[in-house]
């Protein structure tokens, strides 16, 4: 008897700015538009720390709206520089929509530091529902010190990548939840309980392929779990010390019975880790008992 399904996530966890503000006396734009930071083209907007003819200078304060986010924000990714001081402190902030306030990222002195090339930083975001709404998030860049009319911020490039899976506590395994359904036959698939249940006993071919980002330097983990109970683990990836985005997959043949329910599972080697997936496919084939063929 034929039987295959699939659950699958088909999403981009990265999202460019879609606006960019400056509030009154807070800096000017020297040129260029929020388009100019959605692709990494050497193109830039260029933000300085007022008009010419404006006296005293005016600290520039650049607020992004990301708009489209499917998860909690958890990485933002810049390309550019601030060419001004050294001495000077340029922070990053993201609005936190419980408190209506503006959050700090770090609490490092200076999070763009002076620099006449173009640097690509990776920041961990605070990735709670607070700093969300509505799939709509904010990022801020402020000059925290004397503005001087010569000083440049620089942005090439500014995203957000949002977390589809949070991974808190090292070695637990998490299940993925909330994926979609694909076309099946003789087995109940559940995107959103992110599940496979099985409806006659018989050799199956599983596999799962998997694009995703993560928190940097972490190896991820993932197993197969049936009826709720750890089976086989299908692979581990390890991540850069920027979490870069990758693939990862297995297939195998098991026997399973009729009334199995299979579902997917991830952990990571460290603390307050998570997944950001743009693609994932999780299949079930039978293999017909005749003619040892995919049915």
């Amino acid at each position: 008897m034929a039987a295959y399904g699939c659950i699958t996530i088909e999403n981009d966890s990265l999202v460019v700015a879609d606006s960019v503000l400056l509030p009154a006396d807070a800096g000017a734009i020297a040129s260029g538009t929020v388009v100019s930071t959605q692709i990494l083209d050497g193109t830039d907007l260029v933000i300085k720390e007022s008009d010419e003819s404006d006296s005293p200078a005016q600290k520039f304060d650049v607020q992004f709206t990301f708009s489209g986010i499917t998860g909690n924000p958890v990485i933002c990714l810049f390309t550019g520089r601030y060419q001004g001081n050294a001495a000077h402190d340029v922070w990053l902030y993201q609005w936190n929509y419980d408190t209506t306030a503006w959050v700090r990222v770090t609490a490092a002195s200076d999070d763009f530091i002076h620099s006449t090339v173009d640097e690509s930083l990776v920041f961990t975001l605070n990735h709670t529902a607070d700093y969300v709404s509505a799939g709509e998030a904010k990022l801020r860049i402020y000059h925290n010190s004397n503005a001087v009319l010569t000083h440049r911020l620089y942005i090439d490039y500014i995203a957000i990548v949002s977390e589809t899976l949070t991974l808190p506590v090292a070695g637990t395994k998490y299940k993925i939840v909330g994926l979609n359904d694909s076309p099946s036959h003789n087995l109940v698939v559940n995107g959103t309980a992110g599940s496979v249940t099985l409806q006659s006993n018989g050799d199956y071919e599983h596999s799962i392929t998997s694009s995703f980002r993560g928190k940097g330097g972490s190896t991820v983990t993932c197993v197969l779990f049936v009826n709720g109970i750890e089976t086989v683990h299908l692979f581990h990836r390890k991540l850069n010390d920027a979490g870069d985005v990758g693939s990862a997959g297995q297939s195998a043949i098991r026997a399973f019975s009729a009334g199995d329910i299979l579902d997917w599972r991830f952990s990571s080697d460290l603390n307050d880790s998570f997944m950001s997936v743009d693609t994932m496919q999780c299949t079930v084939i039978k293999i017909d008992e005749e003619f040892g063929i995919r049915r």
